[in-house]
């Protein structure tokens, strides 16, 4: 099989591998709980309260709405934000004001998820479609990457890298360090099996990650990885550097492994490759944490922003993640457990 020079010199013996190589005006905008936006959310479900800081709110899902003057009253946010106005003051406390889902509008999403990172500093960027960011899939049920193909610089190669943990980018030599940690390698080099082309490939047109000597492994020839949480991202190379990068996108093959329905403490739900503020133990149930919909990633889950979280133990405030409509087979994915 027929491997080309510069695809085997970017993912190099020597470099441990995976070598680099080298507006509308918002001021005023606020989204308050008595804006629209919030749509007198909360209103029902638990009883209104005044208060003169967040920390008045008994229910762990609202925030203090202070303008309309003091006392304010106690609403649950609408999930948005203006990304010109104090956050505290539209999202949980340790949320951010993710403005990659920017609405036409000028606002962002709030959100407790980390920010996705692309594992080059590049300045083009290389756009992924599926597996969408923490899709969960069917083990039993084959699949394919999907991304949009770079077509800026002539001759330039594109690499889709598997990885078992995120990829780690080192600026000093201007390489990937965890290359051991790569478990399902494809290039536009070797496209392999009937069906893979430059922006889709089915798993099983795939290579085992890449040898110690900077190549491909062997033939994946399956249809689905093991179960188990991977992060995926492409790049493409020419004349020895990387010229552009997606970002490392998460998702999982199967039920997220060993994560506890029931538990007693929040420790108990956070997986070694979790962000700790995602999860938390509430009334004995592993609970996905949410400050909108963009931390709900399983199908068929929103954030439940209007419900009534109540303050037992060390809770923090937020909402969770709740189940709002079966998932079908078809869609290949399978309910986020925990919500």
């Amino acid at each position: 099989m027929q491997r080309t020079a510069l695809f085997i010199a970017c993912i190099a013996v020597g470099a441990v591998a995976l070598d680099a190589c080298g507006n509308a005006d918002l001021s005023s905008a606020r989204l308050g709980p008595n804006d629209a936006a919030f749509a007198d959310a909360g209103a029902g479900v638990a009883a209104i309260e005044t208060c003169r800081q967040t920390s008045d709110c008994h229910a762990l899902n609202q925030l203090c709405d202070l303008s309309e003057g003091t006392p304010g009253t106690c609403r649950a946010p609408s999930g948005r934000c203006n990304p010109e106005l104090p956050l505290d003051e539209q999202c949980y406390a340790g949320a951010r004001c993710d403005l990659a889902t920017e609405s036409t509008t000028g606002f962002g999403s709030c959100a407790f998820s980390p920010p996705p990172r692309s594992p080059f500093p590049t300045q083009r960027t290389i756009g992924l479609e599926q597996p969408r960011a923490d899709s969960m899939l069917f083990p039993t049920s084959g699949f394919s990457f999907q991304w949009h193909p770079y077509h800026d610089t002539p001759g330039a190669l594109t690499v889709v890298l598997v990885t078992a943990r995120p990829p780690v980018f080192d600026p000093l030599h201007g390489q990937l360090t965890n290359w051991s940690d790569v478990v399902w390698a494809w290039s536009t080099a070797e496209p392999g099996a009937s069906g893979a082309a430059d922006g889709t490939v089915p798993v099983r047109a795939g290579h085992a990650g890449v040898t110690r000597a900077g190549t491909l492994g062997a033939p994946w020839g399956r249809d689905t990885l093991p179960t188990g949480r991977y992060w995926w991202f492409a790049y493409a190379i020419a004349d020895g550097s990387v010229v552009a990068s997606s970002i490392a996108q998460p998702f999982s093959v199967g039920s997220v492994p060993d994560r506890p329905m029931a538990c007693t403490s929040s420790a108990q739900c956070v997986l070694p490759s979790d962000a700790p503020d995602l999860f938390e133990c509430y009334a004995n149930t592993c609970r996905r944490r949410c400050a909108s919909d963009d931390d709900c990633y399983a199908d068929g889950t929103a954030c439940e922003l209007t419900g009534y979280v109540a303050q037992t133990g060390s809770i923090r405030r937020g909402a969770f993640c709740a189940q709002t409509s079966t998932t079908s087979p078809a869609d290949a994915g399978v309910p986020d457990a925990p919500f």
